[in-house]
């Protein structure tokens, strides 16, 4: 021990008194001085294993490890990382990474394991510690310590890694990522990556070029032939359109869908160029009709809605045309296609919109649907009407 009085004691104060102790290498005196007063002795544990990690030289790594870490287990919170870091600088790598394992916080494990060489096996000890910026941190040292093509393989065995990784690259350097897909054989990631630098491009001739790399990959792979030809549509879509901007004068037509394409040139009276994109990109008869309704009621070119009505059988039925005109403000013009509906769900609610109930219960009775008829009555708000269709109903014994 050391001799001490109490005045010197109290001069120095606890802790320098069991730092003295634990220099002297009196560690049991100290833990106990520590238990008596009821203060933490991490200190001085982890100042007795650097110890005995100092004077067993030549001693079996197996056997020093149990040894702390069974003196050590009734101290919880206990630094392994600090023992380790001892351990590592007196030529002791082997047992430093033994030890390491037994520590419970990662942000002091990944540090000491990449002063230690041990690049992989820090990456490994950030994934399971689950703290992004510490895998980050781990990515990027491994980056630095190794070629570019071994840094890439390693990271792709890791799937959190590489998912970190793809992340980080999206933001800063998007080449960097499609070269990482490529070098591990993840070609449809790549050309993945080229759509989404595309989309994102505003010069036509870059964008036009990312499309084609994309295409060409995905082409190539049975699972996403289906995506590279909706690829190759989308770059001659986008070719259309560029001309179509040169004879327009309007560069808002670049990179708007096909249906926008179509409805922009129904708009500008390009209804020749309309009916060969109709045709060159397959578009449903539905879709084309619903669109030129759309665009030539946005004009409110009733004539030319009229004349289109009659060019042969809708394939989307006559409401749309009331429906346009309607919505429109043009009550006259959607009363023209009201006697086209066939449909007498449709027929009943047309009329009623217009707020001819008398035609819409009517219209309900031809068709023999009390459900329509109710509805005509629910919806009339008029006394007069409201008896019309009870009438309506005797006659038809509903």
């Amino acid at each position: 021990g050391i001799p001490i009085t109490y005045e010197q004691f109290t001069a120095i104060g606890m802790e320098a008194l069991v730092r003295r102790l634990m220099h002297r290498h009196h560690h049991l005196l100290a833990s106990r001085v520590c238990d008596f007063l009821g203060a933490r002795k991490n200190a001085v544990l982890v100042h007795w294993a650097c110890a005995k990690i100092r004077h067993s030289f030549g001693a079996d790594d197996a056997a020093i490890e149990g040894l702390i870490v069974r003196r050590l287990s009734s101290c919880p919170g206990i630094s392994y990382a600090e023992i380790a870091r001892f351990a590592f600088q007196n030529n002791r790598a082997k047992l430093a990474a033994r030890l390491l394992d037994h520590e419970t916080r990662a942000a002091d494990q990944v540090p000491l394991l990449m002063s230690m060489g041990e690049d992989e096996g820090a990456l490994v000890k950030a994934m399971q510690g689950g703290d992004p910026d510490l895998v980050y941190l781990a990515i990027l040292h491994l980056q630095e310590q190794r070629s570019s093509t071994a840094f890439m393989k390693l990271i792709a065995t890791k799937p959190l890694a590489a998912s970190l990784f793809a992340r980080y690259c999206r933001s800063v350097d998007p080449q960097l990522l499609k070269s990482f897909y490529y070098t591990v054989e993840r070609t449809t990631d790549a050309a993945y990556e080229s759509l989404r630098e595309a989309y994102e491009q505003s010069d036509i001739e870059k964008k036009k070029r990312l499309l084609r790399v994309a295409a060409q990959v995905l082409l190539q792979h049975r699972d996403t032939q289906g995506v590279g030809k909706a690829v190759e549509e989308q770059i001659r879509l986008l070719e259309v359109q560029v001309q179509l901007a040169k004879v327009m004068e309007d560069d808002k037509i670049i990179g708007v869908s096909v249906t926008d394409t179509l409805f922009m040139c129904i708009v500008a009276g390009e209804h020749k160029t309309a009916t060969k994109l109709r045709t060159d990109f397959k578009i449903p008869d539905k879709r084309f009709w619903w669109t030129k309704i759309k665009a030539l009621s946005s004009l409110q070119n009733w004539d030319a809605l009229e004349k289109f009505s009659h060019e042969k059988k809708s394939p989307i039925g006559y409401a749309p045309f009331f429906e346009v005109c309607f919505d429109a403000g043009a009550a006259l013009e959607a009363r023209k296609y009201i006697s086209y509906i066939s449909s007498a769900d449709e027929k009943v609610r047309t009329l009623m919109r217009c707020g001819d109930f008398r035609e819409a219960a009517d219209a309900a009775a031809s068709a023999k649907n009390p459900a329509l008829l109710a509805e005509v009555q629910q919806r009339c708000r008029n006394p007069e009407i409201e008896m019309y269709v009870d009438e309506l109903r005797r006659k038809l014994g509903l």
